[in-house]
C-alpha cells in the first residue's frame, strides 16, 4: 500500500562514514554485503515496501570491496548489467553506515540556484532509535539571501511527534501554516518512519521522489534493469556503462546512461530544441556511497549539442547532538503550529 503525505521540497542525502561529527567521534559500524542475487529493485509498485527496514547487523563494509574492479577505466568500461548492479549493492551499506549514533543529522543539498553561491537547501533528521533506522523528526530547510527577507530562511515541512506538514507561506509576512498530508485521514494511525519506508511520506507516485541518498542507487539500478522505457508515443532506450577514478580528488565510481529516444522527441527545457540522445555520468564517492557530481550532454535534431556540469552534495553530511540556535527557533515555531493543525493544542 502507498502512502501519501507531507511534501519534503528538497532533496537529500544521507551518505558519509567520514562526515564531521559535532559530538563524540563516530563508533565503527560493520555492516553486511547485500546478496545481489536476492536484491529487489524498487519499482512504482513495490518501492520500499511497508514491512522493510534496514537492520545493519545484515550487511558488512570491507576495504577490499572494490578490489576485483579496480582494472576498470573509462578506457575499458564495465559494460555487464549484474557487475554494475553489483557494484551499487556494494555502495548501498556504506550510505547507510553513516548512522552510528542517535541525534541530529544534517544533510547538505547543494545550492538552491547557482546564480546565489549563498543559497543552500538542506534537509535534518532525528534519530532515537538507530536498531531500526527509525527517525523521529525532520525538517526540510531553504536558504536564499537573494531572494528571501534578510536573516529569512524558509521552512518546505517537518515531521514532529508524529505530526506532518507541508508549509504555506505569506510571503509578504513571511507567516506561514502548515497543510496536513495528501488524502489525509484522522482515523488512519500513521506508520512508524522507517527510513527506509518513508516512501509513504510524500505525495508523489515518483518512487523515491525527492530522493534520500540510497534512492539514487535504486534508481540506477532500476533503469539498469529496465533500459527500455516506453509511454504513449514515447520511447527511450538507454545503455550503461561504469568505471572508477579519482574525480575532483574523491575515489569514486561512474556510471554513464547513453539514451537514445527512438519515438516521440522531446524539447529540452533550457533550450526548447528537441534532443535525440542524453548522456549522463553520474558520480558515486567510494567511502560513503554518495552522489558527487554530474556530466551532461544533449545532442538535438540541428546537430547542436549543449553539455554541462553541476556539482552534487550526497556525499556531505554532519551531525549535531542538538540544533544550532537559527534551526531549534524553526522547530520552537513549527512544534506550535503543527499541534493547531492536528488539534492537539
Amino acid at each position: 500500500m502507498k502512502y501519501k503525505s507531507i511534501l519534503i521540497a528538497t532533496i537529500f542525502l544521507l551518505s558519509s562514514c567520514s562526515r564531521p561529527d559535532y559530538a563524540d567521534p563516530a563508533s565503527q559500524v560493520e555492516l553486511p554485503q547485500p546478496i545481489v542475487d536476492n536484491f529487489v529493485m524498487p519499482t512504482e509498485v513495490n518501492i520500499i515496501p511497508e514491512q522493510m527496514s534496514f537492520e545493519k547487523e545484515n550487511v558488512q563494509i570491507s576495504e577490499d570491496d572494490f578490489v576485483p574492479y579496480q582494472d576498470y577505466t573509462k578506457e575499458n568500461p564495465i559494460t555487464d548489467p549484474k557487475t554494475l548492479i553489483q557494484i551499487f549493492n556494494k555502495l548501498e551499506p556504506r550510505y547507510f553506515a553513516i548512522f552510528d549514533k542517535t541525534g541530529w543529522y544534517r544533510f547538505d543539498l547543494g545550492l538552491i540556484s547557482r546564480d546565489d553561491p549563498n543559497s543552500s537547501k538542506s534537509f535534518w533528521l532525528h534519530f532515537t532509535n538507530l536498531d531500526e533506522m527509525r527517525f523521529d523528526s525532520s525538517l526540510s530547510i531553504d536558504d536564499y539571501p537573494s531572494l528571501y527577507p534578510e536573516g529569512k530562511v524558509r521552512l518546505n515541512s517537518a515531521f514532529i511527534n508524529g505530526m506532518a506538514g507541508s508549509t504555506s507561506y505569506d510571503f509578504d509576512s513571511w507567516n506561514y501554516h502548515f497543510n496536513k498530508p495528501f488524502d489525509y485521514n484522522p482515523d488512519f494511525q500513521m506508520p512508524e518512519p522507517i527510513l527506509a519506508n518513508y516512501n509513504a511520506y510524500i505525495p508523489d507516485d515518483t518512487p523515491c521522489s525527492p530522493p534520500l541518498g540510497h534512492c539514487w542507487l535504486y534508481r540506477e539500478i532500476d533503469n539498469i534493469q529496465n533500459p527500455v522505457h516506453e509511454d504513449r508515443e514515447v520511447k527511450d532506450v538507454s545503455s550503461f556503462t561504469g568505471w572508477f577514478e579519482t574525480k575532483n580528488g574523491i575515489d569514486s565510481f561512474a556510471l554513464k546512461t547513453t539514451t537514445d529516444s527512438l519515438g516521440l522527441l522531446r524539447a529540452d527545457s533550457d533550450t526548447n530544441k528537441l534532443a535525440t540522445r542524453r548522456t549522463s555520468i553520474h558520480y558515486y564517492d567510494l567511502k560513503n556511497g554518495g552522489f558527487f557530481f554530474t556530466e551532461d550532454l544533449s545532442d538535438y535534431t540541428d546537430g547542436t549539442s549543449r553539455a554541462y556540469t553541476w556539482d552534487e552534495a550526497y556525499n556531505k553530511v554532519e551531525r549535531f547532538e542538538r540544533l544550532p540556535d537559527r534551526v531549534q527557533e524553526l522547530y520552537d515555531e513549527a512544534l506550535p503550529k503543527l499541534e493547531e493543525l492536528y488539534g492537539k493544542n
